[in-house]
C-alpha cells in the first residue's frame, strides 16, 4: 500500500513540475500587431495595450495611416481590439493621435483608461463627450527628467519626458532657422505586464538625454525606437549603453523606405553589434516574440 502511495506522490510531484513548467513557459510571450506609423497592439495573455493606433483622419502622405476599417474595429473595440485594458498615446500629432478618434473610443469602450500627454489632453476637452469618460484618462507628462507612474489590472506603465527630435524650418520674417517641435511634449512610455518589459520612444531620438533616466537597469525586452537611432553613432550608443534591449523594433517607416532601411541595417552588421532588429512590413502583421528570462 506504502508503494502505490509512494508512486501516486511522485506522480503527482511530476504532474505538477510539467505544469509549472508549461505555466511559466507561456508567460515568455508576447504579441505585437502594427497597426500604421508608430501604432502597435500589445498583448500578453488577456492583457491589451495599444499604443499611438488610434489617429488617420486623412492620409498625411508622410507615413502610414490605418485603413478605415481598422480604425472602425478599433473605435468600436472589436475583433482583436476588443477588451483593451489601456490606451497610449506619446504626443499630440496627428500622425500619432487624432482627439475625434480617441473620443469616440472612450466613449465606446467603459473599461479602457487613456493616458497621454497635457497637450492630448486638452484637445479631448474640447470634444463634448469629454465628461463621460474623464476619470478614466490620465496626463503622464513629467518634468524632464523625472517621470510619472501608473498602473491597472496588473499593467505597470512608466512615463518618460523626451524631446521630441528637431524640424528645423526657416522663419520668413527673420530668415534664421528654429525647432519647430520644440513645445511639444513628448513621452517614452515603459510598459510591463507581468514582468515583461516593453519600451516606447515616441518621436525621440538619441538627442533626448537618455542617459539621464538610467532605462538600462530596467533590463528591457522589447524597444520600439525610430530609425534617427541610426544616424550618428551616439544613438546606437544610447541603444547599446542606455537602453540595452533584447529586440528591437524600429517604426515611423514609409512602406517604401523599408528596403532602403534593412539594407542599411545590413551594412551597419559589420561595423556595429545590435540587438535582434524587427521592421514590419505590412499594416495588420503580428508578431510572437519569446521572452528569454
Amino acid at each position: 500500500m506504502r508503494y502505490y502511495l509512494k508512486i501516486i506522490i511522485l506522480i503527482t510531484v511530476l504532474l505538477l513540475n510539467i505544469f509549472k513548467v508549461v505555466a511559466i513557459d507561456k508567460n515568455r510571450y508576447v504579441k505585437i500587431t502594427y497597426i500604421a506609423n508608430e501604432g502597435y497592439l500589445i498583448e500578453k495573455g488577456e492583457k491589451k495595450v495599444l499604443i499611438d493606433g488610434l489617429f488617420g483622419e486623412k492620409d498625411f502622405g508622410f507615413c502610414e495611416i490605418p485603413s478605415k476599417n481598422i480604425l472602425q474595429n478599433i473605435i468600436k473595440g472589436e475583433n482583436k481590439f476588443a477588451d483593451i485594458n489601456i490606451v497610449l498615446s506619446s504626443h499630440c500629432h496627428r500622425d500619432h493621435f487624432y482627439a475625434p478618434f480617441v473620443s469616440k473610443y472612450m466613449k465606446n469602450n467603459n473599461i479602457s483608461f487613456f493616458l497621454s500627454t497635457k497637450q492630448s489632453i486638452d484637445r479631448l476637452k474640447e470634444n463634448d463627450t469629454y465628461a463621460n469618460y474623464s476619470k478614466r484618462v490620465y496626463d503622464m507628462s513629467p518634468k524632464y527628467y523625472s517621470k510619472k507612474r501608473f498602473e491597472k489590472d496588473d499593467i505597470k506603465i512608466t512615463s518618460y519626458r523626451l524631446s521630441h527630435s528637431k524640424y528645423m524650418v526657416k522663419d520668413k520674417k527673420t530668415g534664421e532657422k528654429y525647432n519647430k517641435h520644440s513645445d511639444i511634449i513628448n513621452v517614452g512610455f515603459l510598459i510591463e505586464i507581468d514582468g515583461i518589459k516593453i519600451f516606447h520612444s515616441g518621436d525621440s531620438s538619441y538627442e533626448s538625454s537618455y542617459e539621464k533616466y538610467n532605462l538600462n537597469k530596467e533590463k528591457i525586452d522589447i524597444a520600439f525606437l525610430t530609425p534617427a537611432f541610426l544616424v550618428k553613432d551616439k544613438g546606437i550608443d544610447i541603444i547599446n549603453n542606455n537602453l540595452k534591449p533584447k529586440n528591437i523594433i524600429f517604426m515611423h517607416i514609409k512602406k517604401e523606405s523599408i528596403s532602403d532601411i534593412v539594407e542599411y541595417l545590413n551594412k551597419l552588421k559589420t561595423k556595429r553589434k545590435l540587438p535582434r532588429v524587427t521592421i514590419f512590413k505590412r499594416k495588420m502583421d503580428s508578431k510572437t516574440f519569446k521572452i528569454d528570462y
